[in-house]
């Protein structure tokens, strides 16, 4: 009787076992098919798959992988079917597929071989529909092309770097202002040398860490021939989870030529008193002078 029974045991725990991986199958968030591992037919797929590429169940059993729509235009599906038979496993982390409808979705594919009782092998594909973060991926490869371009355009000398002074990129404006050939020569450079002293730099520091931010801040920094320029600079500090300055975002404005303009005012003012003193000297007698305060004579 207890012989009997061990068999009835067996084949209801496989039952159980069977429907488990039924249901598993039939509710998955993920799109399954199951091929012969000899033909490539398709034997069985999910609900998922079927709702993904609007095909019906009856479209895709008996059809081998590269010959259904989706997959029929996808040369590497066929050399991929010969090395999966080979190496038992494949994985395509983005491949494009077009569903019955027309609408172009992206979708990780993953396959592996199995074997099942009395020696027949099986190919299990899983399909993820990764469409809505290839979108995002492709959104912000966009999005940092077009701050690149930006960068690169900017007439004001733009630099990212580390607070040890290790230049992590800076675009063209910036490698002139300093006298540099070109930015890879610039990059190779430690920020902190460009400072006249390093107390300079390390006041810089200690104000960006205060304050988070600096705005028209003026600086003198060396240029590669040694000459000093001064700047306005704009700077802006990123933090790590811990609060530590982590990273510098800059940016620089050469001022030398608005000071120079600056001191040139100064100049024009001590000449009208020259020219007056030296007028005075020189005129004779019986000469009326008049003198028009701002005016230069």
């Amino acid at each position: 009787m207890q012989e009997e029974t061990q068999p009835e045991q067996a084949e209801e725990a496989l039952r159980a076992s069977e429907l488990r991986y039924r249901r598993l199958f039939e509710t998955a968030k993920d799109g399954i098919l199951i091929l012969d591992a000899k033909t490539g037919q398709i034997t069985d797929v999910n609900p998922f798959l079927v709702n993904l590429l609007g095909y019906s169940h009856d479209e895709f059993i008996g059809t081998r992988l590269w010959e259904i729509g989706p997959f029929k235009d996808i040369k590497e599906c066929k050399f991929a079917f010969v090395e999966l038979q080979e190496k038992e496993y494949i994985r395509y982390e983005s491949l494009p597929l077009e569903t019955k409808d027309g609408r172009s979705i992206a979708v990780e594919f993953v396959s592996n071989v199995y074997g099942l009782n009395g020696g027949a092998r099986v190919i299990q594909c899983n399909i993820r529909d990764i469409t809505k973060r290839k979108q995002a991926e492709d959104a912000l490869h966009r999005s940092e092309e077009k701050t690149r371009r930006f960068f690169e355009a900017n007439p004001a000398g733009s630099y990212v770097a580390r607070p040890d002074g290790k230049m992590m990129t800076c675009n063209s404006a910036f490698a002139r202002m300093l006298g540099f050939a070109s930015v890879e020569e610039a990059m190779k450079v430690d920020l902190v040398s460009l400072y006249p002293d390093r107390a300079s730099r390390e006041v810089f520091l200690g104000r960006l860490k205060e304050k988070g931010r600096l705005e028209y801040n003026e600086a003198e920094l060396r240029r590669k021939d040694g000459s000093l320029v001064h700047a306005v600079e704009n700077a802006a500090g990123m933090f790590d989870e811990r609060g530590e300055l982590a990273e510098i975002q800059g940016c620089l404005m050469d001022s030398s030529e608005r000071q120079t303009e600056q001191q040139l005012p100064q100049a024009h003012k001590k000449k009208p008193l020259f020219h007056l003193k030296t007028f005075l000297s020189k005129a004779g007698p019986g000469r009326t002078i008049v003198y028009v305060p701002g005016k230069q004579i």
